[in-house]
């Protein structure tokens, strides 16, 4: 048996079949309290139900439903029918409302009308709590806090403590104690004791984990700064919060609570300092923190963060919950039902809500009873080496008792069972998990694997689940997020008919492939996709929204620039096609209709450029291929591409004036979720160009109701195809605490080998994948290396290398005051090789290659008095410089390789033997998490910039040589 005080990736405490018994004392019906915390979910308005989240994050809303939201041209980010549909979501839940985060003005105003709605609409129960961030300005800060006074003092949904309007804020250690002070005084004269704001305090020089990690736990002398700067804000604030739920971690990601129980204690002995004063506690729980664009994620472990987050908040008798957040899509740690988490979080908050008011816990109106109420949970994806993790969860749903026995089962792709976990048993009237582990390098052979859950009654009655439950996809390198799926068995849709599969089974690489299908399910559908290696490439529309793609060709249009934000004039022009310009709505990068217009054979627009990047389609006929060209000009710069070059090649882009960088690639995955079905009995079939020979596909179907049934994987069947090529690949066990070799398939290995041909632009491309493309002088998108101006030099005069021939051979020419080619998420997490081709023209220290990302160390490549030095930088940010005693020369071509076998970095110049420095991998070194990379240089000082050429560049997800 295992309890959750402990930290599975810091102390070891997987074990197989481990019980967690979860529920404090206060949790048992004998043991109930009175009184209760408010609890509420942060909103942002910016995430409606109608939007396009696909093929940029992790997950999605559950109850997605575009008739919420636009049709045609009009967009619009706040909807009526969008936010009502939430409240009656959050009804379901229990708590009490939203906690409306205001961050901006404009946020401001749409949460004034997210408020005029719910009074003209009450829902019973739903309260509106606002929430105002620390990063405003002072006079904004106090302005907004007025607004919200002067109208809540007459609303009846405002949320109260001891009849005072509740407010909480956001980072509110941005602010001083005395700016505080300057905001709040004025406004309690005109307001007296008519409000309570409580300050949250985030801030990482009182959340000390690295200290806590390293020494396990905290100085005197820490501890004591914490209660001085509580004191410091509670002198002008009515009480603390604590909100950063995703910032008590590991070094590997996963959550602390004794961390957290120590911070607890802490703030409340601080606060009873000032009990006179009646001043207020505020705590938090929520989701893991899923960010994959930066890379920094807090892994979610089944649900053990939420509960146990929950458990300890609740514990210490808070006056308000806030859980962040109700729709934070970008974050990946969405309160809402969603795909991943389909309603897992709903039952879990609802079990607390009940416990809490002491009603007993009570099913859905909509549950079968027939079937327990256990959620199943475990990774998207798994890297070799990684302990492939199952939580099994009962929620009591009423007062019954017994127990039942829960055991995973792991089929291949043919659905023949490869191995089967002990048993675990799982008390009824108990909130408690069992937690399954299974090492990921004894499955290399597969490139996916189902599970199953078998299930014993009290009565002996035995049941196996598994319809709707996808695959893990294994994969040997280079895992990108940390996503878990968490599925009740009660939320699984179940079919009535299924029939799929190929109209020909023998395919060759390169060929269309034809998927028949027919599906008959209980329920209407509100979507059918099907998905590709986890993408999805094909939905059922019944609008026909998007033309056939036998009659035309869709290309992906995106452009961003570094900050700050302007304005350009731009215009994309295909001469005599009749093709359609689509914006992509997603949050914050909205293409306003307002922005761009039709003339003809042009598209005009006056294009907002920072950061945030906008996104469009362009639907082109087939027939304009041949001879069509697309020009595109931006502030006076024209630029042409034939669209038969860039429909073959699949990628173009450019690097344009004023630091914008324009990409367009040829688009083969699903534009948009189409509009719900309506229908529960489809058919068809669909004709695929398959990725590769090793593509996976899986069918998802979604009913009105949100339930959810996932098909077993499909692979491409093919007799002429010979067996894969298998090779040794160190791995991490996560197990063993040691580097091992495991044998994989090498066609699922990673190769990013780059085309220096100028035939993608200012896009350097690889045929491994489209999305793998390098930009010359781009990367000034959120997370990219250059999405700030702050990243890049005053002094320079172009982002872009220059494309050079010499003695025949195409090249880049850097000019050592600011050129770069950016990369997003293309270096491996563990093993790497990484080479290329360079001529340094500058006797200077200048940077070669850096990965990293917003928040994570990095590894860095550096030229210095000639020599090839290696840097990098740890979890606890302690520095590591390798001289190499390497040399290169001034003005000649060098080959540069660094390999890395988990044991040492090998390094070579030009072939000759290698020099290796021990340099042991373990998971609290973080060096080589997903981020951004570059080459040329990067950060404000020009004087680090390469001077000189590169004429080829590889990554691979193995060391050089092969184990």
């Amino acid at each position: 048996m295992l309890k959750t005080g402990g930290s599975p990736g810091a102390r070891g405490l997987f074990v197989l079949a481990a019980v967690l018994l979860l529920p404090p004392s206060w949790l048992n019906p004998a043991d109930r309290g009175n009184d209760r915390p408010l609890v509420f979910a942060r909103i942002v308005q910016k995430y409606g139900l109608y939007e396009n989240y696909l093929h940029r994050f992790v997950d999605r809303p559950l109850l997605l439903d575009r008739t919420t939201g636009f049709t045609g041209d009009a967009h619009e980010v706040f909807t009526e029918a969008s936010y009502r549909r939430q409240r009656e979501i959050l009804q379901a839940y229990g708590i009490d409302g939203f906690a409306n985060l205001i961050q901006a003005k404009s946020y401001l105003d749409l949460h004034l009308r997210a408020w005029d709605l719910s009074e003209r609409d009450l829902s019973p129960g739903i309260r509106n709590q606002f929430e105002l961030s620390g990063h405003l300005k002072p006079e904004e800060i106090r302005d907004f806090l007025q607004v919200i006074l002067a109208r809540g003092r007459r609303s009846p949904t405002i949320a109260r403590v001891d009849g005072k309007i509740l407010i909480t804020t956001y980072v509110a250690d941005a602010k001083t104690p005395a700016e505080w002070a300057g905001i709040l005084e004025p406004v309690r004269r005109a307001y007296p004791n008519e409000f309570a704001i409580l300050l949250d305090l985030p801030s990482r020089q009182y959340l000390d984990m690295r200290e806590y990690n390293r020494c396990g736990g905290l100085s005197n002398s820490t501890l004591e700064a914490w209660k001085s700067k509580f004191r410091s804000y509670l002198e002008v604030g009515d009480g603390l919060l604590f909100a950063a739920h995703h910032s008590m971690d590991t070094p590997e990601g996963h959550f602390i609570p004794e961390y957290y129980a120590l911070l607890i204690d802490t703030m409340k002995s601080v606060l009873a300092e000032y009990a006179p004063r009646g001043k207020y506690l505020g705590l938090c729980a929520g989701n893991g923190y899923v960010n994959h664009f930066t890379g920094s994620t807090t892994h979610e472990d089944g649900t053990r963060v939420l509960r146990r987050q929950m458990e300890l908040a609740l514990a210490a008798k808070p006056s308000v919950i806030i859980l962040p957040e109700w729709n934070e899509a970008n974050e990946g740690n969405s309160i809402q039902p969603t795909m991943c988490n389909s309603f897992s979080t709903m039952r879990i908050l609802r079990f607390y809500a009940q416990t809490m008011r002491g009603e007993n816990p009570s099913p859905l109106p909509t549950d079968r009873l027939d079937i327990p109420n256990l959620v199943l949970s475990f990774p998207q994806t798994v890297e070799l080496g990684e302990r492939m993790d199952f939580e099994v969860l009962n929620i009591p749903d009423s007062s019954a008792s017994g127990a039942l026995k829960v055991e995973i089962h792991l089929e291949d792709l043919a659905g023949r069972e490869i191995r089967k976990t002990s048993s675990a048993t799982l008390e009824l009237s108990r909130l408690e998990a069992a937690t399954f582990s299974v090492p990921s390098e004894e499955c290399s052979e597969f490139q996916s694997i189902r599970p199953s859950l078998h299930v014993v009654d009290a009565k002996g009655a035995s049941r196996r689940f598994a319809a709707g439950f996808p695959g893990i996809r294994l994969v040997p390198n280079n895992k990108h997020h940390f996503k878990w799926v968490k599925l009740p068995l009660r939320d699984l849709l179940m079919p009535l008919t299924v029939s799929f599969g190929w109209a020909d089974p023998s395919w060759r690489p390169g060929q269309e492939a034809i998927l028949k299908f027919a599906f008959r399910f209980p329920e209407e559908l509100a979507s059918l996709e099907l998905l590709e290696n986890g993408v999805e490439r094909w939905a059922q529309d019944p609008l026909h929204e998007f033309p056939d793609r036998e009659s035309h060709a869709i290309f992906y249009g995106s452009w961003a620039g570094m900050d700050p934000a302007t304005n350009v004039h731009m215009v994309f022009e295909i001469p005599g096609a009749d093709f359609q310009f689509r914006p992509i709505y997603r949050a914050d990068n909205v293409i306003a209709p307002s922005t761009w217009k039709r003339d003809g054979s042009r598209v005009i627009l006056h294009a907002r450029v920072n950061s945030v990047l906008r996104e469009f389609y362009l639907v082109v006929p087939k027939a304009a291929l041949a001879s069509g060209v697309l020009n595109v000009e931006s502030s006076g710069t024209r630029r042409s591409i034939p669209l038969g070059d860039l429909h073959r090649q699949g990628g173009f882009g450019w690097s344009m004036a004023r630091g914008i960088f324009l990409r367009f690639e040829r688009f083969d995955d699903l534009p948009n979720l189409p509009f719900p079905i309506h229908d529960s009995n489809v058919s068809g079939e669909i004709r695929l160009r398959p990725e590769s020979a090793s593509s996976l596909y899986e069918w998802r179907a979604i009913s009105k109701s949100g339930k959810i049934f996932r098909s077993a994987c499909l692979g491409l069947g093919s007799p002429v195809a010979e067996k894969p090529a298998s090779t040794a690949l160190p791995v991490w066990s996560e197990t063993q605490g040691r580097p091992l070799l495991v044998q994989v398939d090498k066609a699922a290995l990673k190769d990013f080998e780059y085309e220096f041909n100028g035939r993608g632009g200012d896009l350097l491309r690889t045929p491994a994948s489209p999305e793998a493309s390098g930009e010359i002088g781009g990367g000034a998108t959120y997370a990219w290396p250059f999405s700030t101006s702050r990243s890049y030099p005053k002094e320079g005069e172009r982002t872009a290398a220059r494309w050079i021939e010499e003695a025949g051979t195409n090249g880049l020419s850097f000019d050592g005051r600011g050129n770069y080619v950016a990369f997003n998420r293309i270096f491996p997490t563990k093993a790497f090789t990484l080479a290329f081709e360079f001529k340094p023209m500058a006797d200077k220290e200048q940077i070669l290659f850096r990965n990293h990302n917003p928040y994570l160390p990095y590894l860095e490549i550096r030229i210095k008095n000639r020599e090839i030095v290696l840097g990098s930088e740890d979890y606890y940010n302690v520095s590591t410089v390798i001289p190499t005693k390497l040399f290169v020369n001034i003005g000649d071509w060098s080959r540069l390789e660094v390999s890395y076998d988990l044991k040492a970095l090998t390094v070579r110049v030009d072939g000759r033997a290698g020099r290796s420095f021990p340099f042991p991998y373990h998971p609290t070194r973080r060096l080589f998490q997903f981020g951004g990379c570059e080459f040329g240089g990067w950060g404000p000082q020009a004087a680090f910039y390469f001077e000189g050429s590169l004429k080829s560049f590889r990554v691979r997800d193995w060391p050089t040589p092969l184990p």
